[in-house]
């Protein structure tokens, strides 16, 4: 068919059939233009909401947007309907059409991927049972069935959208006429022990009280019980301690503390100055040099010592040998205690050599007071009656302060500027566990978890407790005597096979702490077949299961990726799962649409260059 007859073919089922004309329509550089420029300025603006905020903005505000995922179908069918309008098509159309299938081979390789696809993580402990849940960066709402007891998810979106008392989010709970209002969520929700007064279960005695200080302008809820002992000591963050007693002990007011003392002896030898041998009771030198140095006449020695503040003082070795004097603290006292003219050690022990001036040496001892430790305060209670709570608070075994506490003035403690109260002081007491935000003030220690604020709500208006319902738990919420089961955490996705964690390993840069790989150890396990293989993961060398070379091309596998790690825990690692079934329509047309560009711009039809020759 000539170039003419082709042409008037296309004109003329183009004029006589609608199905062509919309083709064409579809299909025009027009409207693959405007497709194309919407994309890029989306595509544009996604990038700009990545670096500004997240992944996680950009993901729900563009790519996963319905618009977004219509307008790629629309491009897809605008390049199907591009290639068409060629139709009958030719030995030079063969570029132009082998890359248009690889764009929409991509892009249908994308959406798959996107839709039934899949990224989660696990984490994996040596000498744990090997498991196969893992977890979704996607979280959502679990409902237990009021009447079946059957279990309902929701997907509930936190990252991007999180609620609020401005903008709760609401949820029918199954089976029936009851609503989940979730009004706020926050990522600092602690589990806290809360002390409560119950005469009838209650085991012990118990005081809550209330610790204010200025300079950090935060409250403290401290909650102790007498029993068991676990409970009845507060650590302030290694700081401080506070401890409560059946009663306060009395106090020993004719002891009297008696601080340690210290000996420390130098060896001074005038041929090396630099390097005495020196050695204290209480392992820590005490800073003070000496030297020997020949006085005017070159027949006598004279000692300079110089204290921890450099401050020099010397002495002529005859006035001075075998007698003390002060030193720079009080209480220290320096002793020569014998001198040497020529030292010489025989059998271990130091003797004279000669009475020439070979080798001289001094031996001088110290002593004095060792500087008290500086010990943590201590806040000892013990409880009176329900409004008043007994204390002392002890630094070592000084007083610094006593008396007695109640629920109407906050009593300074004597260490920084904290103050006490009571809060609550009970005959009879129990530890109850709540789920709340953590003070702003916490232990570094403590560790922290995301939540979520709801409560029920009725047809009526009327409204249930509100409670925070911590990630990964569940909760039993009541308005008036209906009870629901609620819970919120990550999505589980279950693959069909187990992996278990054998080894982890950390080297470390040569002559550093910093890691220069993470390599994991682990064994896949497929139930079905009882076949157990070892895998290698490192950094930027993930491990894949099942590794059939068609499972690899078909994206029908599992990728397994180093993902974190626990410095404090190195029998633990972090895996990355990546699972996209897209991925060969993906890898085929992006080699499409490289052969079609070559073809396009580099391929001579062979038969166009022998009729040119």
């Amino acid at each position: 068919m000539t170039d003419a007859e082709r042409g008037k073919l296309i004109r003329d089922r183009q004029q006589s059939s609608l199905l062509w004309q919309w083709v064409h329509r579809l299909g025009s550089l027009k409207q693959a233009v405007v497709l194309i420029l919407v994309i890029a300025v989306a595509c544009a603006i996604a990038t700009i909401y990545e670096s500004k905020f997240n992944s996680a903005v950009a993901q729900y505000y563009i790519y996963e947007n319905p618009l977004f995922i219509l307008w790629l179908v629309l491009l897809c069918l605008n390049l199907i309907c591009s290639a068409a309008t060629r139709w009958p098509w030719q030995r030079k159309h063969l570029g132009f059409v082998i890359t248009h299938g690889g764009i929409i081979l991509l892009l249908v390789g994308a959406v798959i991927g996107k839709t039934i696809g899949w990224e989660a993580s696990v984490t994996l402990n040596k000498g744990e049972e090997p498991t196969g849940l893992l977890l979704r960066n996607e979280t959502i709402l679990l409902f237990e069935g009021v009447q079946s007891g059957e279990i309902y998810t929701t997907p509930l979106s936190v990252k991007v959208r999180p609620p609020s008392e401005k903008k709760p989010r609401i949820y029918t709970v199954p089976e029936s006429k009851l609503e989940l209002v979730a009004d706020n969520y926050s990522e600092g929700l602690a589990i806290v022990s809360r002390l409560v007064e119950d005469e009838q279960a209650g085991t012990a005695e118990g005081v809550h009280l209330v610790l204010h200080s200025n300079m950090m302008g935060q409250d403290l809820n401290v909650n102790l019980m007498a029993t068991p002992a676990e409970l009845a000591t507060y650590d302030m963050f290694g700081l401080a301690k506070i401890k409560l007693l059946d009663k306060l002990p009395p106090l020993d007011k004719t002891k009297k503390v008696v601080a340690d003392t210290y000996r420390e002896t130098q060896m001074i030898l005038a041929n090396n100055p630099d390097q005495p041998v020196a050695h204290n009771t209480s392992g820590k030198l005490t800073g003070y040099q000496f030297l020997l140095e020949r006085n005017a006449t070159g027949t006598d020695f004279t000692l300079k010592a110089l204290g921890p503040s450099k401050r020099e003082r010397s002495f002529p070795i005859k006035e001075i040998l075998d007698k003390t004097f002060p030193g720079e603290e009080e209480g220290t006292t320096i002793q020569v205690v014998r001198f040497w003219n020529d030292l010489k050690m025989v059998n271990g022990a130091p003797v004279e050599a000669s009475n020439e001036p070979n080798n001289p040496a001094a031996l001088i001892t110290l002593s004095g007071f060792l500087e008290p430790e500086k010990k943590a305060p201590i806040m000892l209670l013990a409880r009176k009656d329900s409004e008043t709570v007994a204390f002392r608070v002890l630094r070592g075994e000084t007083v610094l302060k006593e008396g007695v506490l109640d629920k109407n003035t906050a009593q300074p403690l004597g260490w920084a500027d904290w103050a006490a109260k009571v809060e609550g002081s009970y005959a009879k007491a129990k530890m109850v566990s709540q789920t709340e935000e953590a003070p702003k003030l916490s232990s570094p220690d403590q560790q922290t978890i995301p939540g979520l604020r709801v409560h029920l709500r009725s047809d009526a208006g009327e409204k249930g407790p509100t409670v925070w319902l911590a990630s990964g738990t569940t909760r039993l919420l009541q308005l008036d005597q209906q009870l629901v089961r609620v819970g919120f955490g990550l999505k589980t996705q279950r693959i069909p096979f187990t992996v278990g964690l054998e080894n982890f390993q950390v080297p470390r840069d040569p002559g550093t702490d910093i890691p220069a790989n993470y390599i994991s150890s682990v064994r896949f396990h497929d139930p079905k077949t009882g076949e157990k293989i070892a895998g290698h993961i490192e950094m930027n060398h993930p491990a894949s299961y099942p590794d059939d070379l068609w499972r690899a091309f078909t994206g029908s596998t599992f990728k397994f990726s180093q993902a974190g790690w626990d410095p404090k825990n190195l029998n633990q690692t972090s895996l990355q799962v990546l699972h996209d079934p897209g991925w060969l329509l993906k890898w085929i047309g992006s080699l499409l649409i490289s052969l079609g560009i070559f073809m396009s711009f580099y391929w001579k039809d062979p038969v166009k260059k022998s009729t040119e020759v």
